[in-house]
């Protein structure tokens, strides 16, 4: 769940905060990828998805369970680079 969907028990002020804060990291993101995309380093056709996608998937860090079966958080994340990095495909 995002800042932005857990409004229930924020502020008005902390919500856009946090709305502001969301879009940001997604922006960042979004940039990095996009300069990899133009670097030969990835191929993506959306620098936005990715991003969104991307930042969805490190909300593992609530998942105490798989966390520890992975070896703890430094072996979770990165697994989760690695996962993007490299993919899913057969070496």
């Amino acid at each position: 769940m995002s800042y932005c969907e857990a409004t229930s028990s924020l502020t008005e002020d902390h919500i856009h905060e946090s709305c502001e804060a969301e879009k940001a990291i997604h922006q960042a993101l979004e940039n990095v990828f996009k300069q990899a995309a133009n670097n030969g380093e990835i191929v993506v056709a959306s620098p936005r998805l990715l991003a969104y996608t991307f930042s969805t998937v490190t909300m593992i860090r609530n998942k105490k369970e798989l966390i520890n079966e992975l070896g703890g958080p430094e072996k979770t994340a990165q697994a989760l680079v690695d996962l993007f990095w490299v993919g899913i495909s057969p070496n």
